[in-house]
């Protein structure tokens, strides 16, 4: 790919991202895509054939974004109760600042909803590789699955995402909830 079309699919993508943020998905259309990335409309449509497109691509390059920043993230902490607060405190941070609407893959074609389900199978599958890593290492109760930790993390951030000036409040709880389950008869 040129440097000058990775430039443009990039501006599309970021515009698309910002007015996703700020207005969601039912105001979207081409030509304010367009506005919002400084091209014209024939432009987009050089890149995307539509709309949905261009709310699949952005939305998978936003995703996948996301989990290469976790993975820094988590690579960084040095023990598993580290890596676990660290992967709790990335959900919250993202749901409280507003790059998580709950309510936003509603009016998603299946297609996307599917790339959607394939990014947060990825953060949970980083989940599960902590959760394996602090049994093996003996610091996690081996009995306790994985799939109630990952529930307690995105309860906790679908609360920061509703109340976001708690978010502190919200990530004290999960892991003070994530740490007593995991941490149970050690």
């Amino acid at each position: 790919m040129s440097k000058h079309k990775a430039r443009q699919i990039a501006r599309i993508t970021q515009a698309t991202l910002a007015l996703i943020g700020d207005e969601g998905l039912s105001r979207l259309s081409i030509s304010r895509v367009a506005d919002a990335a400084g091209v014209t409309r024939q432009t987009v449509y050089n890149y995307f054939p539509d709309v949905d497109a261009i709310i699949a691509h952005a939305l998978e390059e936003h995703g996948k974004a996301m989990e290469r920043h976790l993975l820094e993230i988590i690579v960084a902490a040095a023990t598993p109760r580290e890596k676990l607060v660290a992967f709790a405190q990335f959900q919250i941070e993202l749901a409280s600042s507003g790059h998580e609407n709950i309510s936003l893959e509603a009016g998603l074609p299946i297609e996307v909803r599917q790339r959607l389900d394939q990014h947060s199978n990825s953060l949970k599958n980083m989940l599960q590789r902590v959760i394996g890593a602090g049994i093996k290492s003996g610091d996690f109760d081996p009995a306790v699955a994985g799939e109630l930790v990952w529930e307690i993390a995105r309860g906790g951030a679908n609360a920061a995402a509703k109340h976001p000036e708690r978010k502190l409040y919200f990530l004290g709880a999960v892991e003070k909830a994530m740490m007593a389950i995991l941490l149970e008869n050690h």
